[in-house]
């Protein structure tokens, strides 16, 4: 049985670099077969952006308001959390916890249920960018990597786990301005001095990845449907392969914050010349595929054609949100017991990739079954229990096929 985890050198080389047909939709051009529409207008100062499993957007922004914004599905806007100085950063982990980075008042947590706590109070104040690796790419889901400015020249990167415990994963000489994952292994961050990309594998082993050419490099993110690396330069978006072949995607835009929904769509904080002047707002872009043909599901799975990573699937198979069939057998049953007795009261509740894939009632013997596990993916449980039971201490039976395992309490 697999162990479980409870959780209660400057280089100027510059790669081969692709000049693609562009279209120009109004100020911003881009590459055919993409369109680019303003998602919001008049907002000062946006920084980092990220997504919460039910499609709000929450927005960072650098000196202005000191609050995050969060754009609601429905259009409406609104200030979330503390007022802080220098939020520059937002992250949200699988479970839509909020978690925001100040330049000068440190980490901040907010619960689904607006509960507003200083988090990982140990970490220290001056943090510039915070990202969550949902998956597990490096072992742990929903840990949290916080890029920390330690002086104008020097920074660092900390691990965060979900329990808020804190320990040192990269020492760089000069502070790390963003950071990204991509889908297998490797984490990349840009910096604040030059224009050079570098990753980092599991063991905080630090490597060069590619120069960008330009100026400046403000942010990157990476995209699980098509498997490029977005990064902003001083007027131009880049797409980058895992290979290191550079396509500029879009010119005449100033990115300072990436981030893409679940669909695969890119959003960009766009900054004007001067983001800090009232006179002068800045503004969220969407670019996306141009949708004509793009809703085709040809093997009729439930996943359009465009997003389906496993074409071809057989009629009536039973996929993930990538159209990839999931193995009929893979299913992962478990026993609570508390003291040597069943937990009889509660449920359980089944993530991958940070998406709510099952739940199961426990029954009287304290047993819950998920049918349908996918094995690619970390599996994540959280059991819910009435408030009056103790903290659960032992669990027995489990049968499982991925050694990427976390279980928490709500």
């Amino acid at each position: 049985m697999k162990k479980i985890i409870v959780l209660l050198a400057i280089v100027f080389i510059f790669a081969n670099i692709t000049f693609a047909e562009f279209i120009t939709m109004e100020d911003v051009e881009i590459v055919e077969g993409y369109e680019v529409k303003v998602h919001l207008e008049r907002i000062h100062a946006p920084d980092e952006l990220s997504f919460d499993s039910r499609g709000n957007l929450y927005i960072s922004q650098d000196e202005v308001t000191g609050q995050i914004y969060k754009l609601s599905t429905n259009g409406n806007l609104s200030f979330i959390g503390p007022s802080l100085l220098d939020p520059d950063s937002v992250a949200i982990n699988s479970l839509n916890y909020v978690f925001i980075g100040s330049d000068h008042d440190g980490l901040h947590r907010i619960s689904p249920d607006g509960t507003s706590i200083k988090f990982a109070t140990n970490l220290m104040r001056n943090i510039v960018s915070v990202v969550n690796d949902k998956v597990g790419i490096f072992g742990e889901s929903d840990a949290l990597y916080v890029a920390s400015r330690l002086s104008t020249r020097a920074g660092n990167i900390v691990k965060v786990s979900q329990n808020g415990q804190c320990e040192l994963f990269v020492n760089n000489e000069d502070y790390v301005r963003d950071i990204a994952f991509d889908n297998d292994k490797y984490m990349y961050f840009i910096i604040d001095r030059n224009t050079n990309i570098y990753r980092v594998n599991s063991n905080g082993d630090i490597s060069f990845f590619i120069t960008i050419p330009s100026t400046i490099v403000r942010a990157i993110s990476f995209n699980k449907s098509d498997n490029f690396l977005y990064v902003g330069g001083n007027n131009e978006l880049f797409q980058i392969s895992l290979d290191g072949n550079i396509n500029i995607f879009a010119k005449n835009i100033r990115p300072r914050g990436l981030t893409f929904n679940s669909k695969g769509v890119l959003y960009v904080s766009d900054h004007s010349d001067n983001p800090y002047d009232r006179n002068y707002p800045s503004r969220i872009l969407r670019i996306a595929k141009n949708i004509e043909n793009e809703c085709v599901d040809s093997d009729g799975d439930g996943v359009i054609d465009p997003w389906d990573h496993c074409p071809g699937t057989p009629l009536n198979s039973y996929v993930n949100s990538n159209g990839c069939p999931l193995i009929s057998n893979s299913a992962l049953s478990g026993q609570i017991l508390m003291k040597g007795q069943p937990l009889t009261e509660g449920n359980a509740t089944l993530f991958q990739s940070g998406e709510l894939f099952q739940k199961s009632p426990i029954d009287n013997n304290g047993w819950y079954k998920f049918e349908k596990v996918s094995e690619e993916k970390s599996i994540n449980i959280m059991i819910r229990k009435p408030v009056e039971w103790e903290t659960i201490i032992q669990l027995k039976g489990f049968t499982f096929i991925n050694s990427n395992y976390t279980m928490w309490l709500e």
